[in-house]
């Protein structure tokens, strides 16, 4: 949209976790009446909104709503524990091939004999 402009308003930002000079500021406009966000990629705007006072307020709710869910769902590193609980209890499980010809053949009781020692290769 626009280029930076040499002098900024007083405002705020916001940097994006992904990095890539990606950022969201705020400013305010008494002279419109509203609060704008923008959208930065480097120092290029791509996007505006102008919100009102009753709009903002809106905003500032919806966030506060998403943050309490994040703050609810569980760290990364619980689901990290819990998977590698579960990759721990599947490695200790017995082949699935191996428990089908169970099924079908029973156990086997007698171990299979050692192999011929030494070992001769057939030419």
């Amino acid at each position: 949209m626009t280029a930076s402009p040499q002098t900024h308003r007083p405002g705020g930002w916001v940097l994006d976790r992904r990095g890539l000079g990606r950022g969201v500021r705020v400013t305010h406009h008494p002279e419109l009446g509203v609060v704008n966000l923008s959208v930065w990629r480097e120092s290029t705007c791509v996007g505006t909104v102008h919100l009102t006072g009753a709009a903002t307020a809106q905003l500032i709710g919806a966030l506060s709503t998403e943050l309490a869910h994040l703050g609810a769902a569980p760290s990364p590193t619980v689901g990290l524990v819990a998977l590698e609980e579960r990759i721990t209890a599947l490695e200790r499980r017995r082949p699935a091939w191996r428990r089908a010809i169970d099924r079908v053949t029973g156990p086997r009781r007698t171990p299979l004999p050692p192999p011929p020692y030494p070992l001769h290769v057939v030419r």
